[in-house]
């Protein structure tokens, strides 16, 4: 076993190396900028939109707050679906004879379901944020919002961890 001194060492560098040798963990870092800059927004915004626009109390606006949550429970529901896939796949390549380590692509596949759930949503909650629109609409934009939301960090990060050269 390696002394610690040297394990974490190892763990400190490991990411400056990956972003900089990498060209597309600068990317992936880039993108995931950009959707927690989108998240924090759209956070900030349901205080104008809830109280300002539809009129509701303070703690009404908080419980406003469930739809991403109930999206980020849908996300979640898809999980074991992907890790069925993961096992699939994992045992085709065992009967191939090929090595068993899923290509980091792999880790993707559940960001291309959940990608486009976010600009839908936030079009779709601007579009209905008005007085005279049912607080319901932007309230299910916002389940929308939560379910892109997390397909996206579950697989950047599990894109990033894969990315892991054995060199490192």
């Amino acid at each position: 076993m390696e002394p610690l001194t040297k394990r974490l060492g190892k763990a400190l560098y490991r990411p400056f190396l990956l972003t900089f040798s990498e060209p597309i963990i600068m990317l992936v870092t880039l993108y995931l900028s950009v959707i927690y800059i989108v998240l924090f927004t759209f956070l900030d915004g349901y205080t104008y939109i809830f109280s300002e626009i539809h009129g509701t109390s303070q703690g009404v606006t908080g419980l406003c707050f469930i739809g991403i949550i109930i999206g980020l429970f849908g996300a979640s529901a898809l999980v074991p679906y992907i890790g069925a896939k993961a096992k699939k796949e994992l045992k085709r390549l065992r009967d191939a004879g090929e090595p068993e380590r899923l290509k980091p692509e792999f880790r993707l596949i559940f960001a291309m379901f959940g990608a486009p759930a976010i600009p839908i949503s936030l079009f779709w909650m601007g579009w209905t944020s008005d007085s005279s629109i049912s607080i319901w609409s932007p309230l299910a934009a916002s389940v929308l919002f939560g379910y892109g939301i997390l397909t996206i960090f579950i697989s950047s990060y599990q894109y990033i961890v894969s990315c892991e050269d054995d060199r490192l």
